[in-house]
């Protein structure tokens, strides 16, 4: 039996549908990454999350059940510590913190879910650099009634976008709820259609998603 190699119009024409069959299937699995590196990270922020408010409770630095909030003149009166202060013993408690800042550049470049512009008024308390990268932005009761800790998980790295790098999340009766939990007794963004949907033209649309990230096993695998 004799044996030929291929033509050069074969291996042409094997070249051709191979790459077809690469460009058909390369964005999905580009996106599956990038998916995956979203769960990851809004893992590790919730995980954090959890590490700080233990460390707080076991140092007898917080009581589950109280109130943190500004350091606006005014609140000593009632004993309550400083959810900024509270945060930053908690971070470098459990060797997390890298830095810490009152205000931060990147303010600006945050978007919804819906990939418009978010309204970063809710950002501004406070603002901390973890080891790891990630950012992590406080907005105090004065304006909620609980603190809101929005975590980006990736830092500096786009694209800064509510729902996919960036999650909320509350400390409420001494655990923490992702933000939208309908577990929790604090009744702001609990409405989905609003905070966390494709089709909300809402400022502030992302800031639940963390509770569909933690409830919806396929939250992340759906995210375009």
């Amino acid at each position: 039996m004799t044996w030929r190699g291929f033509t050069l119009a074969e291996v042409l024409i094997t070249l051709g549908i191979i790459g077809i069959v690469a460009a058909l299937t390369m964005p999905s699995l580009i996106n599956n990454v990038r998916n995956k590196q979203y769960e990851s990270g809004f893992k590790a922020a919730y995980s954090i999350m959890a590490q700080a408010l233990t460390y707080l409770v076991g140092q007898d630095l917080y009581t589950p059940g109280e109130i943190c909030t500004t350091k606006n003149p005014g609140y000593e009166q009632y004993g309550r510590i400083s959810c900024v202060d509270m945060l930053k013993e908690a971070f470098e408690g459990i060797n997390a913190l890298g830095s810490t800042y009152s205000k931060s550049k990147y303010f600006t470049n945050y978007k919804t879910f819906s990939n418009d512009t978010f309204d970063t008024g809710v950002l501004n308390d406070g603002y901390f650099e973890l080891k790891n990268g990630m950012f992590v932005y406080v907005e105090t009761p004065g304006y909620t009634t609980v603190p809101i800790i929005s975590v980006d998980t990736n830092g500096a790295k786009k694209p800064n976008r509510f729902g996919y790098d960036t999650f909320a999340f509350i400390i409420e009766k001494g655990k923490v709820y992702p933000l939208g939990s309908p577990m929790a007794d604090y009744v702001g963004y609990k409405d989905l259609n609003t905070y966390c949907s494709p089709d909300s033209a809402d400022t502030r649309n992302g800031f639940a998603c963390a509770y569909r990230a933690f409830s919806e096993n396929d939250y992340f695998k759906n995210l375009k």
